[in-house]
């Protein structure tokens, strides 16, 4: 182990912002490479063969290709002498039941549709139900195959345009390149073929169409005629029926550009349509409530022999805790979007609310607001082989892929994009967050051992700690297959003492500068899942690893502490679906690296540190202790914490759980094997001839007879029943059985957890969730 000097407080290398930025491009190349040669050499699906030519003809690269390929030729050909349409004079080259599938034959028809080999239904699919008889067997609802609609649609294959065809564009995804928008989506809407909608010429009566309305009260929307009695009077009476349809005064259903007459305003249709904002506008929330009582988060039995120990032992309560949250999104303009989440989280009890230590009168104060989300999404780009997008305002952000994010899972402020490139990979950037991630509102939020720091005087108001970084992924080159890469860069800034900010002027005692200490964090995270036995069986499998670099500079009279550690983990998932009975297994272990001391009892190392993220445990220590299995950078700096109650620090685990559902009702089984896996160079023998220096003690070395030891086992059962699509209700309990980590006393200097003659700590709790 390499142990260093104290470190220049002044300012951060120019070197290591060189070096982090090589890293971020050195990532990005490399992970695009891999994702584009995997998806060169994997062997196209049938769903995106058939997608790419409508025989379904491996010869072919796209529908392009499809006529002059001789194996699609001889295909539509041998379909076609079999075709009863083509018999009866339909034109084979054009025919959808040739081009689709093998003279008619439905079952075919679906084996070739894309949606349908994608796993969807094809009772719906008009592709498969062009075929004569049906698709036979298939039952559900599904989605259109655009391509398909367009290749049968008697307005595209009488020489229309496909662009301006309400059919074609009525199928999701559009007809192959077609661009538009329409809510018609039959031929046979007006009987004997004809219909405005169509581009049909003899729709002599309003009711044909499918939409009577269109023609509100016999009148056209668009004309204003009061007898829609030709076609003509309307021009496709459904032209102008929501005011997105024109744009500037122009009808993207026709192409028409005389949507005049303040018929078809922009903003608001003639006929009072709403707006696009009321039509976009979504909403939805939840609310979790319940009642629990603990003892001994502590690991201490009650001791009654003082009054301090009173004070250190007695922590037996029950309490009811509330969380509610709504949300709101919608699109006020084209390739424009917002979201909004507020909550509101409170204790139970005499009109009490407020969840992080401030109890106030709900008629005075009616508790912390949780602004959880506001931002606003802009979309410039948005094609078939590409989209970008930039979001700006509070959001979640998380790398993502596993079932627990360890690593970075939380909501930022920042400003984020996100650049898809379908195939190739996709690359979400968080281009600037200024951290200040969430405080906690209740018990079981997430961050709520976090803090916030009022601006101190004298450090030039540079007391922020910001961050930048993306990630790459990449889950289409191979199907089941989710890559991800990332890498992050944070600077953290100056805070009051003794956070690790500003630690060289003692929280701004002696200076107004902030430590300059930085972060690096990078790593790789793969995840596989597939079904088999019919669908029945559900696995998946993932793996990562992850390492973070930086440096925290100390006062003089200690050395710098390094953050440069490993963390790693692999799991798996297993669910079998038996009727109405689902049993499932999951198993996972992950190694973060703990603090290191060296022989003088100072510490060097802080191990791996990473963000806000998923806490460990189940009831007891993650959702009551909020412990985390590394130390984390906040917006306090890199929060160590390996002696509190609230534990953040280096951490090995082992994850068994057991799950078993039951038609409305489950069962789940859980417990976790937990061990430190801090280390030191210190000798105990010597505790006695250390002179500490200014700021530390000797309990502080002391504690270090802790290290590597194991911190104790969890169990939890929970019981589900699912009363309704809406409500769940649940009964938790759990226990911690605490480890020979907690059989070493240490004094309340070190930490909040003292340790010594521990007790176990149970907690038991029922609530109800409604989802809205």
């Amino acid at each position: 182990m390499t142990m260093t000097e104290g470190s220049d407080g002044g300012r951060m290398g120019v070197r290591q912002l060189v070096a982090s930025a090589a890293m971020l491009l050195l990532m990005a190349f490399l992970t695009l490479g891999i994702a584009t040669w995997a998806s060169a050499q994997a062997e196209p699906a049938d769903a995106d063969i058939a997608a790419e030519c409508p025989c379904g003809c491996v010869g072919c690269d796209s529908a392009a290709d499809c006529p002059t390929c001789p194996s699609c030729a001889d295909a539509a050909a041998a379909n076609c002498a079999d075709c009863a349409a083509c018999a009866a004079g339909a034109d084979c080259a054009t025919c959808a039941q040739c081009n689709g599938g093998s003279g008619g034959d439905a079952g075919s028809v679906c084996a070739t549709c894309p949606h349908c080999q994608a796993g969807g239904d094809c009772a719906t699919c008009p592709r498969c139900q062009a075929a004569e008889g049906g698709c036979g067997g298939c039952d559900g609802a599904s989605d259109r195959d655009g391509g398909s609609v367009c290749a049968r649609c008697p307005h595209c294959q009488a020489g229309g345009d496909c662009a301006a065809c309400p059919r074609c564009q009525a199928a999701e995804g559009g007809c192959g390149g077609c661009d538009g928008a329409s809510d018609c989506d039959r031929a046979s809407d007006c009987d004997g073929g004809g219909c405005p909608r169509t581009g049909a010429s003899d729709c002599d009566r309003a009711s044909d169409c499918d939409r009577a309305s269109d023609c509100d009260g016999g009148g056209c929307p668009r004309t204003g005629a009061s007898d829609c009695d030709r076609a003509s009077d309307c021009d496709r009476a459904s032209d102008c029926d929501r005011a997105s349809d024109c744009d500037g005064g122009d009808c993207p259903r026709t192409g028409a550009s005389d949507c005049d007459g303040g018929d078809c305003p922009r903003g608001a249709s003639s006929r009072g349509g709403r707006s696009r904002l009321a039509r976009t506008l979504e909403w939805g929330g939840s609310l979790r409530t319940g009642i629990v009582t603990a003892d001994n988060r502590d690991l201490l039995p009650l001791d009654e022999s003082s009054d301090q120990a009173i004070y250190d032992t007695d922590d037996r309560g029950t309490w009811g805790d509330v969380f509610a949250e709504a949300w709101l999104t919608g699109s006020p303009v084209e390739q424009v979007e917002f979201e909004i989440a507020i909550g509101l989280g409170g204790f139970w009890g005499g009109g009490l609310v407020g969840a992080d230590g401030t109890i106030a009168r709900a008629d005075d104060f009616f508790g912390p607001i949780a602004l959880s989300r506001a931002n606003a999404t802009w979309t410039p780009i948005d094609r078939d082989g590409a989209e970008l997008s930039f979001t700006i305002g509070r959001q979640g952000f998380e790398i993502g892929g596993v079932p627990h994010d360890y690593i970075l899972s939380d909501n930022v402020d920042a400003f984020t994009a996100t650049l898809d490139l379908r195939r190739v990979g996709r690359i979400r950037a968080l281009l600037f967050d200024l951290y200040s991630s969430q405080d906690g509102y209740t018990a079981d939020a997430r961050n709520d051992d976090s803090e916030r720091y009022e601006r101190v005087r004298g450090f030039r108001g540079d007391n922020f700690t910001w961050r930048t970084g993306l990630v790459i992924e990449n889950d289409s080159a191979v199907r089941g297959l989710d890559l991800k890469a990332y890498y992050f860069f944070t600077r953290i800034g100056a805070t009051p003492s003794p956070e690790t900010g500003s630690d060289i002027s003692y929280g701004g005692e002696l200076g107004n500068f902030s430590d300059n200490d930085y972060q690096n964090n990078f790593g790789l995270r793969a995840a596989y899942s597939r079904s088999f036995a019919d669908d029945a069986a559900d696995l998946s499998v993932y793996a990562e690893f992850a390492r973070s670099s930086g440096l925290d500079r100390r006062e003089e009279v200690a050395r710098d502490v390094e953050s440069n550690g490993s963390a790693f983990g692999a799991g798996l998932a297993f669910a079998y679906h038996a009727g109405i009975v689902t049993p499932s297994i999951e198993l996972d272990a992950y190694h973060f690296d703990g603090a290191n001391f060296a022989s003088d009892g100072m510490q060097f190392q802080h191990g791996f540190v990473g963000f806000n993220a998923d806490r460990v445990g189940g009831l007891n220590m993650n959702r009551l202790s909020g412990w985390r299995p590394s130390a984390y950078v906040d917006e306090a700096g890199i929060r160590d914490r390996q002696h509190d109650i609230v534990r953040s620090a280096g951490t090995f685990f082992l994850h068994l759980g057991f799950g078993l559902e039951i038609s409305d009702f489950s069962l789940e089984v859980d417990w976790w094997a937990l061990k430190d896996t801090s280390d030191t160079f210190f000798d105990q023998a010597n505790i006695n001839n250390i002179d500490p220096p200014f700021g530390y003690s000797r309990e502080e070395f002391a504690a270090q007879e802790r290290n590597g030891k194991k911190l104790g086992d969890e169990l939890q059962f929970r019981l589900g029943w699912e009363a309704n699509d809406t409500m769940t209700i649940a009964l938790d309990a759990g226990l911690f059985l605490p480890g020979d980590f907690y059989d070493i006393a240490v004094s309340r200097n070190v930490g909040t957890s003292l340790g010594g003659d521990t007790d176990t700590f149970w907690a038991v709790g029922v609530g109800a969730t409604l989802e809205l």
